[in-house]
């Protein structure tokens, strides 16, 4: 098995940042992962019997925007995540197979 380093060896500056770049972007979809979890527990808090219907009703409309905020930010990190490192795979093999012949 090839680490990534002995791989990136090959690549050109700019392959190198495209992968850094899509590595970034894979972490922060990693963490952004975990908020929908905690806005959801804060689900809980909205339904407090002493709650009126008008403070509930702020507190779902809260929640509902949150909640597609955070997936918005989700789906662009996942997609740039993957668009980079499927460019830089395929830029990649190609040097490669080059350097091979």
């Amino acid at each position: 098995m090839a680490k990534i380093t002995e791989i990136l060896r090959y690549a050109s500056p700019r392959i190198r940042i495209l992968a850094i770049c899509g590595f970034i972007f894979s972490i922060l979809a990693g963490l952004a992962s975990p908020l929908i979890s905690i806005v959801m527990g804060r689900a809980i808090s909205i339904y407090n019997p002493l709650s009126t219907p008008e403070e509930i009703s702020e507190g779902i409309i809260y929640l509902i925007k949150m909640i597609c905020i955070i997936a918005t930010i989700i789906w662009v990190t996942s997609y740039l995540q993957y668009a980079l490192m499927q460019h830089v795979a395929e830029v990649l093999a190609s040097d490669l197979r080059t350097l091979y012949l």
